[in-house]
């Protein structure tokens, strides 16, 4: 994420030679589109703190009417969603944790980060799993949660279900991504083996309010395949099944 005059660092040697012209719009273009896909500055567009009053798009709410606030999230894009949340809301925030890829480092005043792998979880996902989880059961009707989750999050946050160890989801991801299996299939399963995905993260949130800033990568995808942990699920044991049983997948394993 770039915070500075242009997202292309090297942009100066890009325009100096050949068509300068083209190549100057060309790097234009793809500047302002990658400052639009910015989720640091998408946030920034979207939300909007004037006294007490928290405004999120059409949304208000009035901070007055919540004890406390609480900021978490997981994802390869909220990082900008973090720094972005850290800086509106400030000394307001009570507690918050963000889950993040390794490497993608960076400070934050107001909130925990844990740091985990990705595409295939590691320790640490289930470590910040468990630390959100730990967070949304202490929450009442008088607070406020903001969850910033983005795609990633699946693999950036592992809590399995009881009887499937770490190792387990570890393999699964493993082979699930080697097999030729789709995103939706992908997370078919590996939300039925889950403690926080498929909206189990949202349920133990219940009954604090809750509010979902989400990116996506891919327009128009389902709600639930990129934050699954806050959109109740639409696929079923059956879906899960299913994709464990279409010979063609594995068929298709290196």
């Amino acid at each position: 994420m770039s915070m500075g005059n242009s997202y292309i660092k090297n942009q100066s040697s890009l325009i100096t030679h050949g068509c300068r012209e083209l190549r100057a719009t060309a790097v234009d273009i793809i500047d302002h589109a990658l400052q639009s896909a910015d989720p640091y500055a998408a946030v920034n567009r979207w939300v909007k703190l004037k006294a007490d009053v928290l405004s999120i798009g059409d949304l208000s709410f009035d901070l007055k009417d919540f004890e406390r606030i609480f900021v978490i999230g997981a994802g390869k894009a909220s990082r900008g969603i973090a720094q972005a949340l850290d800086e509106i809301l400030g000394d307001r925030i009570t507690d918050g944790c963000f889950v993040l890829k390794h490497g993608d480092e960076g400070s934050l005043d107001h909130l925990r980060v844990i740091y985990a792998a990705h595409p295939i979880p590691d320790g640490n996902s289930q470590l910040g799993a468990s630390a959100l989880m730990e967070l949304a059961k202490g929450c009442t009707q008088r607070d406020l949660v903001i969850a910033g989750i983005s795609g990633g999050s699946s693999a950036l946050l592992a809590l399995p279900v009881p009887g499937v160890t770490l190792d387990d989801l570890r393999e699964v991801n493993r082979t699930l991504l080697l097999c030729g299996a789709d995103i939706f299939q992908i997370n078919s399963v590996r939300k039925h083996l889950s403690r926080i995905k498929g909206g189990w993260l949202a349920k133990a949130i219940l009954p604090a309010t809750l509010i979902n800033l989400t990116v996506s990568d891919v327009v128009g995808d389902a709600l639930d395949y990129i934050t699954g942990p806050t959109v109740p699920d639409s696929s079923t044991f059956n879906d899960a099944r299913n994709v464990l049983d279409e010979d063609r997948l594995w068929d298709e394993l290196p």
